[in-house]
């Protein structure tokens, strides 16, 4: 396991998960200033979701303490002084120590995923993804409001078992919370 120091986005109402591409829009001026920062140091930033989506200015006891390195793909600047950023994950990780400046920072701790490399030639496990595969497939052509499209591509490239568990926790339609156990679990 291995220790980072990164900027640190706090979302509201979202997680994210590795392997996933999400674009989501920034306002606050912190978060702006990670994204910059991030940027200018040619780093990743943290992701992690924070427990009550009012909070405007959230410390560490309001962000939950898993979360993911993200690597920053775009950043989009649009009319009306918004901003989007276009973000992959990478890794799970656990907040080990916050700092709190112009924007915040913190040391996590990178969560080793457990080796299933050796389970993607398993027969069972073949047929068990591939029985997932479907049945989010089914899922995904009953609820319309999902874009088919990119959660299917996620779903094509997951090679072992945890990538398949990751983007369907990613794609379905579940509370915050929920996904944020799923995240919990590597």
């Amino acid at each position: 396991m291995s220790v980072q120091n990164l900027p640190v986005i706090p979302l509201r109402g979202i997680t994210v998960f590795p392997n996933m591409v999400i674009s989501f829009p920034v306002g606050r001026e912190s978060s702006l200033k990670a994204i910059d920062a991030a940027q200018k140091n040619n780093e990743n930033v943290f992701l992690v979701s924070q427990k009550d989506i009012r909070k405007n200015d959230p410390d560490v006891d309001d962000l939950y303490t898993v979360g993911t390195v993200s690597s920053i793909k775009q950043v989009l600047k649009l009319p009306g002084n918004i901003t989007h950023v276009i973000v992959e994950g990478i890794s799970r990780a656990k907040i080990e120590k916050l700092f709190v400046d112009d924007y915040m920072t913190v040391d996590v701790l990178v969560i080793d995923e457990k080796d299933d490399q050796d389970l993607k030639n398993d027969i069972q496990c073949q047929a068990l993804m591939r029985c997932g595969n479907d049945m989010f497939d089914e899922y995904l052509k009953i609820n319309k409001r999902m874009p088919e499209t990119d959660t299917m591509l996620t779903m094509v490239s997951a090679k072992t078992p945890g990538e398949v568990a990751d983007s369907i926790a990613a794609g379905i339609n579940i509370d915050n919370e929920v996904k944020q156990e799923i995240l919990e679990i590597p």
